[in-house]
């Protein structure tokens, strides 16, 4: 495996290394590999900030394939996996983590059966990750700080706040918020958030918005 001296995704985020131009690169480059995973019916299953080194022109390439699997929409696992905190909704429900910093340990919720209990893992879980990863780059909104909330509400709530003090951040509010849906039938998929993100960072060095500078304790 090529060496990537600028090290993971979660590392850049913490520095505050990344220009806001730079950050729509790795939006925009890590929505072309979901969209091939997609076409080959291939699921990440572990995507969190961790798991994506930077290169040295700053693009993302996703690690830790351990999980990684291939899977058609009828078909379920028996076992889930991954990080509990990047969890669906469908996902978190089936269990209970009393320690969202000890990551990996995906405890059963006793109230569901155990025969009840399937790896409800789609082929929609890689943009409902990588929109959660999102909110992490581009708004700081860390997953590990969600006190046991599942994602998508713990990230929505920071976007109605976002959404009243900067206004101009709609069209990217949008677009996360279209990634992390979660009725995972009106999820947008990987080539439709591509789309939205080459509208909001396209080509030219003329960005659609300004950056919210970041707020990092």
């Amino acid at each position: 495996m090529e060496f990537h001296p600028k090290g993971d995704l979660l590392t850049a985020i913490y520095r505050n290394t990344l220009t806001f131009k730079e950050k729509g690169v790795i939006a925009k480059e890590g929505l072309k590999a979901l969209v091939f995973l997609d076409e080959k019916k291939v699921i990440h299953r572990d995507i969190k900030e961790e798991n994506i080194l930077l290169n040295k022109e700053n693009k993302p390439v996703f690690a830790d394939l351990e999980f990684m699997c291939h899977m058609e929409e009828d078909k379920q696992r028996e076992l889930m996996c991954g990080t509990p905190e990047c969890l669906t909704p469908q996902e978190h429900k089936l269990i209970y983590v009393p320690n969202f910093g000890a990551r990996g340990e995906l405890i059963y919720n006793e109230d569901i059966p155990r025969g009840e209990i399937k790896d409800l893992t789609t082929p929609q879980r890689n943009v409902y990750e990588f929109g959660v990863l999102l909110a992490s780059l581009f708004y700081n909104r860390f997953i590990k700080d969600s006190k046991n909330a599942p994602a998508h509400s713990f990230i929505m709530s920071a976007f109605e706040i976002i959404l009243v003090q900067h206004p101009d951040q709609k069209p990217l509010l949008d677009v996360i918020s279209k990634m992390i849906e979660p009725d995972q039938t009106k999820r947008i998929s990987p080539k439709e958030a591509l789309a939205c993100f080459e509208t909001i960072f396209p080509h030219s060095n003329t960005n659609t918005l300004h950056p919210i500078q970041p707020n990092i304790t």
